[in-house]
């Protein structure tokens, strides 16, 4: 049934044009990540499956970084394999939940599913359709509260793809006129954002969730050594040993304390 959620009602905006030049440090994320595996040592307590899902209009080459960090920690890590993340039509989506449901079959367990800002919807998605299927949902800078009448720079650019109507995405009801997702949930989000507004990417806080503040551009997001250090530490907490997350010492400034 519906939730009745304490949330922000005010309309959600897409950022100010000052936070587009931040957008430039993707290039600066990528290197730290790759300067930062001595934070990234650390064995998979337990390697069970992980599906990584990418940002809208990119594919498994942008979630390599990320998928390469957890594979080298012990986790069964994959990719899609769908190509480029497209305008959300049923046919489209329901090849995500085929894709899910294989990972779920050869492995003979839940699945851990992370994505990126419209990856990290769909990814929330296939925990609230089959949560038999999924073990815990990761969002990385994901608009998932994001209602009619709200702006973000990604409607925009879906609008000009397909102005002649909505897609799955944009006539999905309200977050919180939704059920609730059953499994645990960790939203990772940024207030530098510069194409969506970083309240829309938040969840309720509750049992088994999670918000966690990144310094990081919307782009560079999915392979930033923030968001490595966030999803590895999360993918650790075993099922029903859900515990706070804590930047590792030494990286807390690239966790910025909620305000």
């Amino acid at each position: 049934m519906p939730r009745i959620l304490a949330v922000d009602h005010k309309p959600f905006e897409a950022p100010g044009l000052r936070y587009l030049a931040l957008e430039a440090g993707y290039v600066v994320e990528r290197v730290a990540l790759a300067a930062g595996h001595p934070y990234l040592q650390r064995a998979a307590p337990d390697p069970h499956p992980v599906l990584v899902l990418p940002s809208f209009l990119s594919g498994d080459g942008y979630t390599r970084p990320l998928r390469n960090v957890l594979r080298q920690q012990g986790y069964r890590v994959h990719g899609w394999k769908l190509g480029r993340h497209k305008i959300w039509t049923r046919e489209f989506v329901a090849a995500v939940e085929r894709r899910l449901a294989e990972l779920n079959e050869q492995y003979g367990q839940p699945v851990s599913v992370i994505g990126t800002s419209l990856g990290g919807m769909l990814a929330r998605e296939l925990a609230r359709e089959h949560p038999e299927q999924v073990r815990q949902v990761i969002s990385v800078v994901s608009p998932f509260r994001h209602r009619d009448g709200d702006d973000n720079r990604i409607v925009r650019i879906v609008s000009r793809i397909r102005p002649e109507g909505k897609d799955h995405y944009q006539s999905m009801p309200r977050e919180e006129d939704r059920p609730a997702i059953t499994v645990p949930v960790t939203a990772i989000y940024s207030r530098t954002d510069a194409f969506v507004d970083w309240r829309s990417c938040r969840e309720e806080p509750g049992f088994e969730r999670a918000n966690i503040e990144i310094r990081a551009s919307h782009v560079g997001a999915g392979a930033s050594l923030a968001t490595a250090i966030a999803v590895s530490e999360r993918l650790a907490c075993p099922p029903g040993g859900w515990y706070p997350f804590q930047p590792p010492r030494g990286t807390r400034v690239l966790f910025p304390s909620d305000r």
